[in-house]
């Protein structure tokens, strides 16, 4: 079990200032107004509706890894299938592996920094 994607490739996006990821930040926002835009909202409800989503994302990025956090060995735990549920109880594991068509397994690895806090 890992942390999701976001819209920018890396938390680093939504966080730094390096001129590196400043430009594809800086442009997220209007990007996003236009798909709003395209779906029919108005220009300033677009606008708002961008800004929201820009919200929440850096939000959401502030609580991930960074992608070097995420690649040590340290940082994944190792559970059995019914503790890795108990982790996210409102989402139905075992349902969801079984029509995903997965084979039976008995571990799960758990690489999200938001489920191990649970767990401590």
């Amino acid at each position: 079990m890992d942390q999701g994607g976001l819209s920018l490739p890396d938390r680093d996006y939504y966080l730094k200032d390096d001129e590196r990821f400043a430009s594809s930040a800086s442009s997220t926002p209007g990007h996003v107004q236009k798909m709003f835009e395209l779906l029919g909202d108005p220009s300033d409800v677009a606008a708002r509706e961008a800004q929201t989503v820009l919200d929440i994302e850096t939000g959401l990025a502030r609580s991930r890894w960074s992608a070097f956090k995420r690649r040590e060995p340290r940082t994944s735990i190792q559970d059995d299938a019914p503790g890795a549920a108990a982790l996210a109880p409102r989402f139905d594991l075992e349902r969801y592996f079984t029509s995903a068509g997965a084979p039976a397994f008995s571990d799960v690895n758990v690489t999200c920094r938001l489920l191990q806090a649970r767990r401590e």
